[in-house]
């Protein structure tokens, strides 16, 4: 067992969860709150909220690749907590007549994103630390 779990590791152990989370990440979030203010188009947030949406979606899938992701129950529920206003800012972006965003309750979605990932980058980390170990 203890040899199954090293060889697990040690297969995944150059490719680095926290990788997934470019450091442009930031600049994405300050985009979208240009778009939201209107000092960028409409087109610029949903492009960056699409780039978002696109980090989320990877390292789901890296986890399910790993078959750890249901193990991590704080991810699984950090990542269903932001769903809704990912989809929500998508629907403010690209369809402004079918949505009850205004600017400030965006901005709150933003926000509300933003720190979630946060915690998503340090749970990615700590995972790589652990994949560091020794079984």
């Amino acid at each position: 067992m203890k040899a199954e779990e090293a060889n697990h590791r040690a297969k995944y152990l150059d490719q680095k969860l926290e990788d997934i989370f470019p450091s442009t990440l930031g600049h994405y979030f300050a985009k979208i709150g240009d778009a939201i203010d209107g000092s960028k188009p409409r087109e610029f947030g949903a492009m960056h909220i699409h780039l978002v949406t696109e980090v989320i979606k990877a390292f789901k899938e890296r986890l399910k690749e790993r078959e750890i992701l249901q193990a991590y129950d704080s991810v699984v529920y950090l990542i269903n907590l932001i769903e809704y206003p990912i989809q929500e800012l998508t629907m403010y972006f690209t369809d402004a007549t079918h949505n009850y965003l205004n600017a400030r309750s965006a901005h709150i979605f933003v926000f509300f994103i933003d720190k979630h990932i946060e915690e998503l980058k340090s749970i990615a980390k700590e995972i790589d630390e652990d994949y560091g170990k020794e079984p």
